[in-house]
C-alpha cells in the first residue's frame, strides 16, 4: 500500500496523470451518468420531431435524399435502424406534404429540446460558467438544431456530388476500377468530418464563456475528436454485442427494439457529455496547471492531501 501511495504521489505532478485524475473526479462529482439518463429522455422527445422536420426539408430540396438518409441507418444496431426506418416510412405514406410543411416550425422547436439539454449539461461541466439566459438558451438551441439539419443535408449533397466528381476525374485519368475503393473511403470520411464539425461547434458555443476567457481550439478539437470516434466505435461495438451476445429479444420480446434504442441513446448521450468533461478538464489544466494539492482529485484521500486550495 505504501508503494502504491508513493507512485500516486509522484504521479500527481504529471499532466497526463492529473488529466485522468481530474476527469474521473468530474465524471463522478458532476454525476455524468445521471445527466446522461436525463439527456436520454430529452433526446427521445426530440428525435422524432427532428425526423419530421428533416423529412420536410428533404422534400423541399430533393425527396430522393431520404432514401440515402435511411440507408445510413444500416450502420446502427438493427433494432434501432428498424424503429427509425419504420417511423419515416409511415410518415411518408400517411402524411401529406402540406400537413408536414405546416408542422415544420413546431418540429424544429420540439427537436431543439434535446439540443437545449445538451447545451445545459455541457455548460454545467464548467464550474465558472454562468447559465445561459432563458431566451439565449432557446435561440442557441434552435440555431444549432437548424445548423444540424444543414450539415446533415450537406453530407449527402457532398457525397453525391463528390462521388460523381471523383468518378469523372479518375475516369478521365484512365485509372480504372481500382480507384473505386479509394472513392468509397473518401466518401465515408465525409460524415466523419461533418460529425467532428458538429461537435466542435457544440463544445465551442455550449459553454457560456466569461468575457476574459478565450477557449482554446486545440482543447475543443481533442474533445470533438473523442466524441466523433467514440460514437463511431461505440456504435460498432454495441451493434456487434446486440447482434451476437445480448438477450434483449428473449427478455423483452416485442419491446426489444425500444429497449435497445433507449440504451443506445443513453450511451450516445454519455459520450457527448464525457467529451464536454474532457473539454473542461483540459481547460482547467491550461488555466491552473498541474498543482497539488488540488480540489478536483480522486486520489487525494489515498495520497493524504485532498483539500481545497
Amino acid at each position: 500500500m505504501d508503494k502504491i501511495k508513493s507512485i500516486l504521489s509522484k504521479a500527481t505532478h504529471y499532466r497526463k496523470a492529473a488529466f485522468f485524475d481530474i476527469l474521473a473526479y468530474r465524471f463522478v462529482n458532476n454525476k455524468v451518468t445521471v445527466s446522461a439518463a436525463s439527456l436520454t429522455y430529452f433526446l427521445i422527445l426530440a428525435i422524432f420531431p427532428f425526423l419530421i422536420a428533416l423529412l420536410n426539408i428533404v422534400r423541399f430540396f430533393d425527396a430522393s435524399l431520404m432514401n440515402q438518409i435511411m440507408g445510413t441507418f444500416a450502420t446502427l444496431p438493427e433494432e434501432v435502424a428498424s424503429l427509425l426506418s419504420s417511423f419515416l416510412e409511415d410518415l411518408q405514406t400517411s402524411s401529406s406534404v402540406a400537413l408536414l410543411s405546416i408542422s415544420l416550425a413546431g418540429s424544429i422547436y420540439s427537436a431543439s429540446s434535446g439540443v437545449k439539454k445538451v447545451i445545459q449539461s455541457i455548460n454545467d461541466s464548467f464550474r465558472y460558467a454562468k447559465s445561459h439566459s432563458f431566451i439565449a438558451l432557446i435561440l442557441l438551441s434552435i440555431v444549432m438544431t437548424i445548423a444540424l439539419f444543414v450539415l446533415i443535408l450537406s453530407i449527402f449533397v457532398v457525397q453525391i456530388i463528390g462521388n460523381a466528381f471523383l468518378t469523372q476525374i479518375f475516369g478521365y485519368l484512365n485509372l480504372g476500377n481500382q480507384m473505386e475503393k479509394v472513392i468509397a473511403i473518401v466518401m465515408n470520411l465525409v460524415p466523419v468530418l461533418f460529425m467532428f464539425i458538429i461537435f466542435f461547434a457544440l463544445y465551442r458555443f455550449a459553454p457560456n464563456w466569461p468575457d476574459k476567457i478565450k477557449p482554446r481550439a486545440k482543447n475543443i478539437a481533442i474533445s470533438s475528436g473523442f466524441a466523433t470516434f467514440g460514437i463511431i466505435i461505440f456504435t460498432l461495438i454495441f451493434n456487434i454485442y446486440v447482434s451476437n451476445f445480448s438477450s434483449y429479444s428473449a427478455t423483452y420480446g416485442s419491446l426489444a427494439g425500444i429497449i435497445v434504442f433507449l440504451v443506445w441513446l443513453y450511451l450516445f448521450g454519455l459520450i457527448i457529455l464525457l467529451g464536454g468533461e474532457i473539454n473542461a478538464t483540459l481547460h482547467q489544466l491550461d488555466e491552473e496547471g498541474v498543482q497539488w494539492p488540488r480540489e478536483y482529485t480522486m486520489i487525494g484521500g489515498l495520497v493524504g492531501s485532498k483539500k481545497k486550495i
